[in-house]
């Protein structure tokens, strides 16, 4: 199993992010414009209801709490819809039966990092599932959609360039030393809602001053 730190680093924004940015690139690159404009979207759109739902927690205390859950596990989205993606754009020009096998082993991967953040208590088993469900949707949904679309076509030149590209943008989002995305959502959820600091912890603190929390 991943260390904790390692797993951390793979399903983590700073890494997958940049990455999701650089499969765009490589679409848009090789004149596959639809297709880059549709993963852009679909990806921003699950990063959007991760956030959604991380906010509605912090600012006000929107929950399930008979499963556990408080907010979709980013790790686990993010992880199922990159790697799938980048298998299968990976391997576009290979045979039906390959690229069907890349695609499954990026799933498996995502599954791989929802199982990592339900046991080293980053996520409930519900969050991490929802993670799971979610980035699933995102890759299947681009996937499926991508099929009719025109793959993109790239020279050597242009692949030396992008690549080049790629690197220096994941080294520059790994030289951060932390991942701002939990302050900024944290701080979003507190403007909105108009609190001073996020609802679970007002619970605690009203519950420590009341008879029933003493």
């Amino acid at each position: 199993m991943l260390a904790t730190a390692e797993f951390k680093l793979l399903g983590s924004s700073l890494f997958l992010v940049p990455v999701a940015l650089c499969l765009s690139a490589w679409m848009w690159a090789g004149n596959a414009r639809r297709m880059a404009a549709t993963w852009t979207l679909l990806f921003v759109a699950g990063l959007a209801l991760v956030a959604a739902s991380k906010m509605a927690y912090i600012g006000w205390g929107m929950a399930i709490d008979t499963i556990h859950f408080h907010g979709i596990s980013g790790h686990a989205m993010r992880s199922t819809a990159v790697a799938p993606v980048l298998f299968y754009l990976l391997l576009h020009s290979a045979p039906t039966g390959l690229r069907i096998a890349g695609i499954l082993c990026g799933l498996g991967a995502g599954a791989l990092m929802a199982v990592a953040v339900s046991i080293y208590d980053e996520h409930t088993a519900s969050e991490a599932m929802a993670g799971l469900l979610l980035g699933a949707a995102t890759c299947l949904g681009f996937i499926r959609l991508a099929g009719g679309m025109r793959k993109p076509a790239l020279d050597r030149p242009r692949i030396a360039s992008l690549s080049v590209f790629s690197v220096l943008v994941v080294s520059a989002a790994l030289s951060v030393d932390n991942d701002p995305s939990s302050v900024m959502l944290e701080s979003a959820a507190l403007f909105l809602s108009g609190n001073d600091k996020p609802y679970h912890q007002q619970d605690a603190s009203s519950n420590a001053r009341s008879p029933a929390g003493s």
